[in-house]
């Protein structure tokens, strides 16, 4: 059962987006207000290298509510390590450039490739991540019309990293209130719209980073994930993101 929800949580955390075109609209503004976005969430930070998150993430499996800690080790763009702690226990799930495994005690096993395939597209929706990409030519962005999240109007804006797409909706300084994709509900695989809603933006080790994330699904709440601290730039060891051999 632990195995299950560690591999249920990221797919909240990470779930893939669908792949329709962006709309075809006004670039320029969309660009501008993406650069809005990229200075204030960047903040005093030159360049994101790496982070380290200590979270709180509270969810449900079916009639369990799951409240458990998680620590998040993350190397710009495409290495990621998650470790949660349960029944005392570490486990985690570690992504290395589009490769990936579960570790729990002396147990390790590759991440199932659908799981896999979502968890990587994860990190191409990651906020810092997207901040830090404006000059990418991979990032791509097209303003969609007005929006609003609990009474205050936003732009909303199709962002795609390569090929992972989302809709921001951001406010006129650029603060990110919410994030919107299609996708499946992981359990029933059901097709769905996922948001999340950003809130408790604060000032941390240089950057603009939203402290609460709340995730529902067609509008009902699954996962709330609260960040205790957030930490720019640490010194990562390569070690946290080996991938076993298959040997």
């Amino acid at each position: 059962d632990n195995i299950k929800f560690l591999l249920v949580v990221p797919v909240f955390l990470g779930i893939l987006t669908h792949s329709s075109p962006l709309a075809a609209a006004d670039q320029a503004g969309a660009a501008e207000l993406l650069g809005r976005f990229a200075a204030r969430t960047r903040g005093q930070v030159a360049e994101l290298n790496s982070i380290r998150q200590l979270t709180t993430v509270s969810t449900r499996v079916g009639e369990q509510s799951v409240t458990m800690d998680q620590r998040v080790e993350m190397i710009f763009p495409d290495r990621i390590r998650r470790t949660m702690l349960v029944d005392g226990n570490e486990q985690a799930i570690v992504i290395n450039a589009g490769t990936g495994f579960l570790a729990s005690g002396t147990l390790s096993l590759p991440l199932p490739e659908a799981r896999l395939s979502e968890s990587v597209k994860q990190l191409g929706r990651d906020l810092l991540v997207l901040a830090s990409s404006t000059g990418d030519p991979d990032l791509r962005a097209a303003l969609v019309g007005a929006g609003e999240q609990d009474g205050v109007s936003c732009q909303l804006i199709d962002v795609s990293l390569e090929t992972v797409r989302s809709r921001l909706c951001l406010d006129d300084e650029g603060k990110v209130l919410s994030q919107s994709f299609a996708s499946r509900h992981p359990m029933s695989n059901a097709p769905g719209m996922i948001e999340i809603v950003f809130s408790d933006h604060r000032d941390a080790g240089g950057v603009y980073y939203p402290f609460r994330q709340v995730l529902t699904f067609e509008g009902e709440e699954m996962v709330t994930v609260t960040i205790q601290s957030l930490e720019i730039n640490p010194a990562l060891p390569d070690s946290l993101f080996l991938i076993p051999s298959s040997e």
